[in-house]
């Protein structure tokens, strides 16, 4: 996410589903092609459809990192 939000429903006692989603790209450019997909605009789809996304992040090193 481009920037920091706070959820409307922090702090209250209501019960919670999370999924988590995991995105794996066959090169750099498809991964930036993900990133860019996301930080313009299916964030903003996400929280009209009703779900409140918590983490977005990015793998920099390790076996799953594109080639």
């Amino acid at each position: 996410m481009p920037t920091w939000s706070h959820p409307r429903a922090a702090g209250t006692a209501t019960a919670r589903i999370y999924e988590l989603r995991t995105y794996e790209s066959h090169s750099d450019r498809a991964a930036l092609n993900k990133l860019g997909m996301f930080n313009a605009g299916e964030v903003p789809i996400f929280r009209r459809a009703g779900l409140t996304p918590v983490f977005f992040g990015e793998t920099l090193v390790g076996t799953r990192c594109p080639a």
